[in-house]
């Protein structure tokens, strides 16, 4: 062994433990700076579940405004294109072609979006909305049921109306229109109650009798579905009811030909 190799090993030993210690302290200050920093992050395996799906959430929001992004520019485009008249159709064909025919290069349709749309068609074949056909003297409208109860009876009092179906209900419910029209009448009957007449399409009109109160006014069109009024009462259980009339062209039919009551 050489001199300066002896005297260099005789020299670390007699050192040891103040090295021993040196290291150890540089080692304590790389792992707290490793620990204390952001430096962790770029440690292999280190990244903790919370922070890995934070990451992965900001992710897929980057690449989803990307994606609304690249969807927008494509329609600013095709905007673009249409204002500057650089569209022209070869042929005069339907508005519906027509619209067809320009499509977003990135707006092309999923398929889950196709058998949505092929599944939507075939049901709206055979739809019940058809006002095309007169089926059995009537035309077929969809009404909503305008309370839920059930018929208790046709002809209700002495001066009972043709047709007229009497509604129980379980308390103070809400009478809505069962389809989009005017409120032709607004009247105070005997009692303290009121009637609201409706004028709806294709020559249909409801009465609803017997209401405690009214939140429509003459004159007013409503939509389907739109709270006209409440019928009904908490303590007498002998006024939970409503009086309800259906007529076409002038002639009183069964309402429940055109809704379901129960």
């Amino acid at each position: 062994m050489s001199p300066k190799l002896k005297a260099f090993i005789d020299f670390m030993w007699k050192k040891r433990t103040l090295y021993v210690l040196l290291g150890m302290l540089i080692a304590f200050a790389i792992i707290l700076l490793i620990i204390a920093t952001p430096l962790c992050v770029y440690l292999p395996g280190y990244l903790d579940v919370h922070k890995r799906a934070v990451v992965m959430d900001f992710a897929m929001r980057i690449d989803s405004l990307e994606r609304e992004c690249d969807l927008r520019l494509a329609y600013l485009d095709n905007m673009t294109n249409i204002l500057r008249d650089r569209v022209k159709p070869d042929q005069i064909v339907p508005y519906d072609s027509a619209v067809t025919r320009i499509q977003d290069t990135l707006l092309t349709a999923s398929e889950r979006e196709i058998e949505f749309v092929n599944r939507y068609a075939q049901q709206e074949r055979f739809g019940l909305n058809a006002l095309d056909e007169e089926r059995n003297g009537r035309l077929s409208v969809v009404f909503l049921a305008p309370v839920k109860g059930t018929v208790a009876q046709r002809d209700y009092g002495e001066d009972a109306k043709p047709g007229a179906t009497r509604v129980a209900l379980a308390g103070i419910s809400p009478v809505l229109a069962p389809l989009e029209g005017d409120v032709v009448s607004v009247v105070t009957e005997v009692g303290g109650s009121y009637q609201i007449v409706l004028q709806h399409q294709l020559e249909y009109l409801t009465v609803y009798s017997h209401l405690k109160s009214v939140m429509v006014e003459l004159g007013q069109h409503v939509k389907a579905g739109k709270v006209i009024g409440h019928a009904g009462s908490k303590k007498d259980t002998t006024d939970c009811w409503v009086g309800l009339e259906v007529w076409h062209k002038g002639k009183s039919i069964d309402p429940e030909l055109v809704m379901i009551l129960e």
